[in-house]
């Protein structure tokens, strides 16, 4: 890209304006040889003068020749990014013929629905966005918002829905607990939840097959006790009045589920999310994903590549994705009743960057007390947009695993604190 390059130089000294680069996302990484360093000399240039040089004098200081006559910059730049992006498809196709060539077809199609994935950013111009002309139109939007009470897809959860504003377009959320405290569950709630509003749902579980999934969908849905499903103990009544609802259900949104058989990588779902098209993605035990080093899922080193994999996923495909990991030490199971009702940010586990990068970071806990009253709590360790009031703040939901209650428990100046639910402490809540 020698020659182009020069010519993309030759036209930014000409129009001294570097807009068009930043939109077209071209800069060092696009050039080489005698244009990169004509490029690094103009830009230092810039930034120690406050003005850009002339050809002349970018020669006279490199030995550099550009071309006599400039093109258009924001032409020079688009070619430039398109160059780009073919030659890196370039690149990874020929890893998807090597991998066919090996008789490994899946691997192929692995690979080339990663690329897709990685390289969709550079295949949209970037642009800036105004402040002054696009004033009217954020009114507009706020008293759109105002109607609805949230400006996502609303939660299942009144208090999340307030502090969070919803489930937004583009952000990712998190669902931290320790072991056995309801990840699974609660995931599988807000998928519910989001079919209820007719909703496309793509549900991805890192921890279970799909089948299991289901039949916990089953028993949220129809609202059957758990314990009666899972042991095949259910009553006649219900089976009827489960066989009945299910042959009427009526939704123009479904439930996909996808399990660890098809899932490997967030690049796998991502493209899962381009052929199927769904509102929002739900995923259980996110830490499970295997990082860009294959074969080492879980592990530190490979904490990194798949939490910003996962934000950087949120952002391309412009949908809500929720999505659950592990709170606390590996020995910790969130039963111990001597530990103080505080979650904390810094204590999820598989890396610090589960709680940088997310939008929202959510904490799921429940000790002994809470177990007995069937209950369980749900803080906010991290909200982007909070008003700041909200740090460190909690409420608490219903977990009743025979009435499959999950509602939020509203409580009043006269409760003073969450009380028991109907069901009392008769028996500890399954979680």
């Amino acid at each position: 890209m020698g020659a182009l390059g020069k010519r993309l130089i030759a036209a930014l000294l000409h129009e001294k304006d570097s807009a068009e680069l930043t939109r077209a996302g071209v800069g060092e990484h696009n050039l080489f040889d005698d244009a990169k360093t004509a490029y690094n000399w103009a830009i230092s240039f810039h930034d120690a003068e406050g003005f850009w040089p002339t050809a002349e004098m970018l020669h006279e200081n490199t030995g550099i020749e550009l071309p006599d006559s400039p093109e258009p910059l924001s032409y020079l730049a688009d070619l430039v990014r398109k160059r780009t992006l073919g030659k890196a498809i370039e690149t990874r196709m020929k890893d998807a013929i090597a991998e066919l060539e090996g008789r490994d077809p899946d691997e192929a199609l692995r690979l080339l629905n990663e690329t897709a994935s990685a390289l969709r950013p550079l295949s949209v111009r970037s642009k800036v966005t105004k402040f002054v002309e696009d004033a009217s139109k954020r009114v507009g939007d706020y008293l759109e918002e105002k109607k609805l009470g949230v400006r996502g897809m609303p939660t299942p959860w009144k208090s999340l829905d307030h502090v969070i504003q919803g489930w937004i377009d583009g952000t990712l959320n998190v669902f931290t607990a320790m072991q056995n405290t309801g990840k699974t569950w609660a995931i599988c709630v807000c998928a519910d939840n989001s079919l209820e509003q007719n909703q496309r749902v793509l549900l991805v579980t890192m921890e279970m097959a799909a089948a299991r999934i289901h039949r916990r969908l089953d028993a949220i849905h129809y609202r059957m006790p758990w314990k009666d499903l899972r042991d095949w103990e259910l009553d006649v009544g219900t089976v009827e009045r489960w066989e009945r609802e299910a042959s009427k259900m009526d939704f123009s949104g479904d439930i996909l589920i996808a399990d660890k058989k098809l899932v490997r990588r967030v690049s796998d779902v991502t493209a899962l999310v381009n052929e199927h098209k769904p509102d929002i993605v739900y995923i259980d035990g996110g830490y499970r994903f295997e990082g860009n080093q294959a074969g080492s899922s879980g592990k530190w080193e490979n904490t990194v590549d798949i939490v910003t994999d996962l934000q950087l996923a949120a952002e391309v495909t412009e949908i809500p994705w929720v999505v659950s990991t592990q709170h606390g030490d590996a020995q910790t199971t969130g039963k111990d009743p001597k530990r103080g009702p505080k979650m904390r940010a810094w204590n999820v586990r598989y890396g610090k960057e589960w709680t940088i990068n997310p939008d929202n970071v959510i904490g799921l806990f429940a000790n002994e007390d809470m177990r007995l009253m069937q209950q369980l709590e749900i803080s906010f360790l991290k909200i982007r947009d909070g008003a700041g009031e909200t740090f460190g703040s909690e409420f608490r939901i219903n977990w009743n695993m025979k009435k499959m209650d999950f509602s939020e428990i509203v409580v009043t100046e006269d409760d003073g604190a969450p009380g028991d639910t109907d069901e009392g402490a008769a028996h500890k809540v399954d979680f």
